[in-house]
């Protein structure tokens, strides 16, 4: 299996195109539909939004908390301890064509965001989105 930095430096793995050429579409959310069930997908991926550990930390600790920092490629990365750790392309492409999947450096803006999740001071991912009532 091929390394994701092997697989990033092949052309032809992706047709996304790169720097100012680069495009961001969302396809449009399907239509809102009452559901008699829940849904528990085993590969979805999440991506913590860049104020998640605003204000959640003692103030004592609130120096090293993590956040996200504006990137020189025009990225955003998280900083922990000092050390980047950046969002590619690939971590958030749901909702995106195919043909602009990628490994550039991603924006927090440049992603879907997800409705019936919110974060709740225990600092744990809650569904919103259960069984409707």
């Amino acid at each position: 299996m091929k390394s994701i930095d092997e697989l990033a430096a092949d052309p032809n793995f992706t047709t996304a195109r790169t720097g100012a050429d680069r495009s961001v579409t969302f396809l449009p959310d399907p239509p809102r539909a009452q559901r008699h069930y829940t849904v528990i997908s085993v590969d979805d991926h999440i991506v913590e939004p860049p104020d998640t550990f605003t204000g959640r930390l003692p103030h004592r600790f609130a120096d090293r908390a993590p956040h996200v920092v504006d990137t020189d490629d025009g990225g955003q990365t998280w900083v922990y301890d000092g050390q980047l750790l950046p969002n590619v392309g690939f971590n958030a492409v749901v909702g995106r064509p195919v043909a602009e999947y990628g490994f550039e450096p991603m924006r927090f803006d440049e992603m879907r965001r997800v409705h019936g999740i919110s974060m709740r001071a225990s600092k744990t991912w809650i569904s919103t989105a259960s069984t409707p009532r």
